[in-house]
């Protein structure tokens, strides 16, 4: 089992960010339908990832070559329909599901890139063949929408995958051309979308609400790759967790330099989402390695 003191240190990188940026919110008159949003969804996404980290039931370190064609092949739709979907002044990035806008980039691209990290441990050549071509095809959606702080982060964070790795194949490699090629086309393109203040501004709303909320709000954007790279640190042969660190990184030092969204202290449920999803694996990895070594030791207290 997982012990729960470390599950509620790896929880603390989401929490602090939705809790300041829920009271920087607050502070600057945002409604509260809005942070209450922020804080419900993470509230429940907290006890989903605790419940996977606790997990008792034994599971497979890695993803099966039927989940990963489904997980890739669902990403790339996600994605796709993005394009299908009407545009705010001729921006396509978010995806309709009844009443909720999902900005497609923020929950399926940490999915890719957990992808790129699991097959190349568990799978063939034929699976990282697959997932190196649905890279090269979701950076060529993320060009088109436009969007280059995704284009930009996902670049970034498949680049350390596959950099990690003694070999790439040389799909890899061509996915990774393709996404340095995407994330350049993206940047080159203008955004006319104007910033939203609880959104790509909530760093200039912390920053008016005083001192103490922009050194909180700065801490908390740092606290958030923290997991990923000690899960990276720990399993040496996990690519996925430096990768998903550097795409979350990137992220946030993309929101200084343009009016892009601050994942999880700005208002947002794709965000969220996507992060959560990301750290769900993590601690179901974890949980995995932890329920192996206690296994292992109790064998070999049966032999002696």
């Amino acid at each position: 089992m997982l012990f729960p003191f470390r599950v509620i240190l790896l929880l603390l990188a989401p929490l602090c960010a939705l809790m300041v940026g829920a009271f920087v919110m607050r502070l600057n008159r945002v409604s509260a339908s809005i942070w209450g949003q922020q804080l419900v969804a993470g509230l429940i996404l907290t006890v989903a990832c605790v419940m996977i980290g606790l997990r008792q039931r034994p599971s497979k370190d890695g993803v099966s070559q039927a989940a990963t064609f489904i997980s890739a092949v669902a990403a790339l739709v996600m994605l796709i329909f993005t394009l299908l979907h009407p545009s705010v002044d001729g921006v396509r990035r978010w995806i309709s599901l009844g009443p909720v806008q999902l900005h497609a980039g923020f929950v399926v691209l940490p999915v890719l890139i957990i992808l790129a990290g699991t097959v190349a441990r568990s799978e063939g050549s034929r699976a990282r063949d697959f997932i190196g071509m649905s890279i090269a095809i979701a950076a060529a959606v993320l060009a088109v929408q436009p969007d280059a702080s995704q284009a930009s982060a996902f670049t970034v964070g498949v680049m350390v995958v596959f950099l990690q790795r003694t070999r790439a194949s040389r799909t890899e490699w061509i996915a990774a051309a393709a996404c340095v090629g995407a994330s350049i086309v993206a940047i080159s393109r203008p955004d006319p979308l104007e910033a939203v203040p609880h959104v790509e501004g909530i760093v200039s709303l912390a920053a008016s609400a005083g001192r103490v909320w922009v050194a909180a709000a700065m801490i908390a954007l740092l606290l958030l790759p923290i997991p990923f790279v000690v899960d990276s640190l720990k399993h040496r042969d996990h690519h996925e967790g430096l990768g998903l660190a550097a795409y979350f990184v990137t992220l946030c030092i993309a929101a200084f330099v343009a009016p892009f969204p601050v994942p999880l202290l700005g208002y947002g449920l794709s965000p969220i989402l996507g992060y959560f999803v990301a750290l769900g694996w993590i601690m179901r990895t974890a949980a995995f390695a932890t329920r192996t070594t206690t296994l292992k030791a109790r064998d070999s207290a049966h032999e002696v």
